[in-house]
């Protein structure tokens, strides 16, 4: 609310020249565009000034006037804002009541976008309660303007009440409190924290939003921002992706009275006519209220659930009934809630000292806060590293000065410095937070941090650990901005681990579009550089040594991996000479389980194998039983598009293979004991972490381009390093008129075969014979395989897998594999051999293993 003597009416004339609706015109136009009505709320003003409010509201728009005598002093400002909820109760019927200080200025498009996700989540009191001291002397002392004696109420509760100058309340809840004819006798000047004690005795729930602070300290400028309105003022605030831009940049008028509206950012200039609805009420520069909508309206993307009592848990809305039966409910990630102050000098001096400026620091809102040590086992300062994404904090990485790190325990994993780069083409990746700040002072803003630093470095021939790949579900929850992104640079550390990260971050982003940055070795210094120590470990240690333009400079010059479609031999002189030390062992693959297959076939990355054998022989079963080996020999997970069998019997298939026990006590079992509850229970958390299931819910058939875009999308969130596509004839195979089967078939398996080199993913693709005329039980050739000849060119495996039917023959158990083609000679050759089929476990040995 704001007054209306003389000294406040620049206020309102600098807010109509930027955000706010300058004119009664324009007014109806927001209201009948977005539902939002925006007005300046008065109380009674002196008599010899009502010709002046006449004069304005004939120029720019109607007040809200306050009846019943209040004067706008601070001494009434409570009794004012109860006043003010009368008036909206008794005229508007509103969602939302947001209150704004005239001396804000106010992004309306990104509050359009905020109010649709509070509407998502069903948030009620809205605001920034960051932590306060109710002790400070401000409040106690009775001389203090802001003294107010009511403090008391929320000592040790402090974080239950929203910062004044911008907050959201709920309109039901208003007319709730107006309705129960509450007389409030508290005064004083801190409507603040009357409010706060009026939500919480009413047990409204409270949403702490940073994106409504204006406060530096705290998270500036996202929605709103406080001006000096003395003077002109220009403001570059915190980066967002919240409306879309990048930074907000503020330029009130100041004394030379120069035009500011063409700054102005209306939510209908944005993209948002409709957005919220149909019209309701909202004031601002005062206070404001949002439309409530229908069940049935539409709203953006679900946020975070608000804070304190939490919604019934059959309140969440959004999704069917089938679908949340689908999957087990996962409970939503932690929310950070720090109590962090600004850098002492001691810390901002750790950060100088290593080249990184204050300016730099204060932009990515670096601060402190008081964390337990296990090494020193008591409190210590930490800083407080926050990870933003669209402008909410997710999460809080803290580093002692002692190098002891941690972060907010269950909270979402995401990129350090992820809203810097919202809509950029260009984005560099580095492993630590230190080497994101040194960058900016180098002159890139476009830079990410890895949350948990490197991997330990891969062991020589062996492929990245099972626990290590539960690291990198932050690139699943940054894919909409990395999908973005043109180029991606990768600068880690230099080291054994940064390599490997850079490697793994390659393979699941896609090495077409990744750069490399090279630190400094000895190896490539000269002698007199390599003796004074040139080597450089990353990007930190580079602007401590050799300065910002240096650092520019080596970024500069990264390296492709490597120029798409056009190599030199060089480009792979790294690989040649680790595939001659024998330090990478996947040209030569993995072992399969099975001693007397491995002499013929090993399992490759990158290498498609095409799986034919007449009906019943066990492809299927055969394919299930190797899977399940790779995943308890070498850590490996899989996407698995298996069209010919259920998901519950396919899991029992697997379960049974990898625990070694029947699921039924049924006569398939012989003398086999079940598996028990307890063997259950561990197995499905096994398979649930290794085998990601590809199903087409339609009733149409899936397409391979619909199998491969979901598999990629699998190697981005589970790093998966093996596909099943079992089989060919279920796919959707629609071509185009003019188009051979031979050539279909062609297409198809080229796209298959890219998509595993690209990923470093082998695809076994089951694919059936034609029928066979007089077949007399010998096995099928990879020719026979129906619809064309390309099955066995473009494969580099072709394998036939074939059960005995013949009791002369040998046993019925015996199944023969047929490795028929095998073109990487490193991994394999053509040949056979015999393994036992275990009936009751689904699983296969070697022949004459007991």
């Amino acid at each position: 609310m704001t007054g209306f003597e003389t000294k406040y009416r620049h206020r309102r004339q600098q807010a109509r020249q930027t955000w706010f609706p300058s004119d009664a015109p324009e007014m109806a136009r927001l209201q009948e565009e977005t539902g939002m009505v925006l007005r300046f709320a008065i109380g009674d003003p002196p008599a010899e000034l009502e010709q002046d409010i006449l004069q304005e509201e004939e120029a720019s728009g109607p007040f809200l006037r306050i009846p019943g005598k209040v004067r706008d002093t601070y001494k009434t400002l409570t009794f004012k804002t109860v006043a003010f909820w009368e008036v909206v109760a008794q005229h508007f019927s509103v969602q939302y009541v947001i209150k704004v200080d005239d001396d804000s200025y106010v992004r309306l498009d990104r509050l359009a976008i905020a109010i649709g996700q509070w509407q998502a989540i069903g948030a009620e009191y809205i605001g920034c309660f960051k932590v306060r001291d109710n002790s400070e002397n401000r409040l106690r002392l009775r001389t203090h303007r802001w003294y107010d004696p009511h403090h008391e109420l929320f000592e040790g509760d402090a974080s239950f009440y929203a910062e004044g100058p911008f907050y959201v309340l709920p309109g039901p809840t208003i007319d709730g409190i107006v309705r129960s004819g509450l007389t409030v006798r508290m005064g004083g000047p801190n409507e603040d924290i009357m409010t706060g004690w009026l939500m919480k005795a009413f047990n409204v729930s409270h949403y702490d939003d940073r994106r409504l602070c204006y406060k530096r300290f705290c998270d500036p400028a996202l929605i709103a921002f406080q001006w000096d309105h003395s003077a002109s003022v220009h403001t570059t605030a915190r980066s967002t992706s919240v409306g879309g831009d990048a930074a907000l940049s503020v330029s009130p008028a100041g004394a030379s009275g120069t035009d500011q509206r063409r700054d102005k950012v209306l939510p209908s200039q944005a993209g948002f006519k409709g957005h919220l609805g149909q019209p309701g009420s909202f004031a601002a520069g005062g206070l404001a209220g949002v439309p409530r909508m229908d069940d049935g309206a539409a709203a953006p993307g679900p946020g975070p659930e608000p804070s304190g009592r939490q919604r019934p848990a059959g309140d969440r809305g959004g999704g069917s009934a089938r679908g949340k039966a689908r999957g087990k409910q996962q409970a939503p990630p932690a929310k950070p809630r720090p109590r962090l102050v600004r850098l002492s000098d001691e810390m901002m001096a750790f950060f100088t000292n290593r080249g990184i400026s204050p300016a730099v620091v204060e932009r990515n809102g670096i601060q402190q806060e008081k964390r337990w040590s296990h090494k020193r086992e008591r409190y210590v300062d930490m800083i407080a590293f926050p990870y933003y994404r669209n402008g909410e904090l997710v999460n809080v990485k803290y580093r002692s000065l002692d190098k002891e790190f941690s972060q907010v325990p269950k909270a979402e994993k995401v990129l350090f410095g992820l809203d810097d780069c919202a809509g950029a083409s260009e984005i560099i990746i580095v492993e630590g937070e230190m080497d994101k700040l040194a960058l900016e002072e180098a002159g890139f803003r476009h830079v990410v941090s890895v949350p948990d630093g490197a991997p330990p470095s891969v062991r020589e021939g062996a492929l990245p650990p099972p626990e290590e790949e539960t690291k990198f579900a932050y690139l699943w929850n940054c894919r909409a901005v990395l999908d973005q992104a043109a180029r991606i640079i990768l600068a880690t550390d230099g080291d054994a681990p940064g390599q490997a990260l850079a490697e793994e971050l390659a393979r699941r982003l896609g090495r077409d579009r990744c750069w490399r940055v090279r630190w400094p070795t000895a190896d490539e210094a000269d002698e007199q550089q390599s003796q004074a120590g040139t080597a450089r470990k990353d990007a930190n240690e580079v602007i401590m040594k050799d300065g910002r333009e240096e650092l520019h400079r080596l970024v500069a010059a990264a390296e492709p991996y490597p120029i798409r479609g056009l190599f030199k031999i060089s480009d792979f002189f790294e690989d040649i000479w680790a595939s001659y030390a024998e330090q990478d062992s996947q040209e030569q693959g993995v072992s399969t389980g099975w001693k007397g297959l491995d002499p013929f076939y090993r399992v490759v990355p990158g290498e498609l194998s095409i799986v034919t054998g007449v009906p019943n022989s066990g492809k299927s079963e055969w394919i299930d039983a190797l899977l399940c080996n790779l995943a308890e020999q070498c850590g490996w997970s899989f996407a698995m598009c298996s069209m010919e069998k259920k998901a519950r019997d396919h899991a029992r298939q697997l379960l049974e293979k990898h625990v070694r026990k029947p699921f039924f006590a049924a006569q398939y079992a012989g003398n086999f004991q079940r598996m028990e509850p307890e063997a259950v229970q561990a197995g499905l958390s096994w398979l649930d972490q290794r085998f990601h299931l590809i199903r087409y819910e339609d009733d149409e058939l899936p397409s391979v381009d619909f199998v491969l875009d979901i598999a990629r999308a699998a190697v981005l969130r589970y790093g998966i390093r093996g596909l099943v596509i079992d089989p060919y004839n279920e796919l959707d195979h629609q071509r185009p008129p003019q188009m051979t089967e031979t050539e279909y078939v062609s297409q198809m398996l080229t796209k298959i075969k890219r998509f595993a080199q690209h990923y470093d993913v082998h695809v076994w693709f089951v694919a059936h014979p034609r029928q066979l005329r007089d077949w007399k039980g010998d096995p099928p050739n990879l020719y026979d395989i129906s619809g064309s000849a390309h099955f066995i060119n473009k494969a580099d495996n072709g394998i036939v897998i074939h059960r005995n039917r013949d009791p002369a023959r040998g046993s019925l158990s015996q199944v023969q594999v047929l490795v028929r083609k095998v073109r990487n000679k490193a991994a394999g050759t053509i040949g056979e051999c015999l393994l036992e089929y275990r009936r009751a476990t689904g699983r296969y040995e070697d022949a004459g293993q007991s």
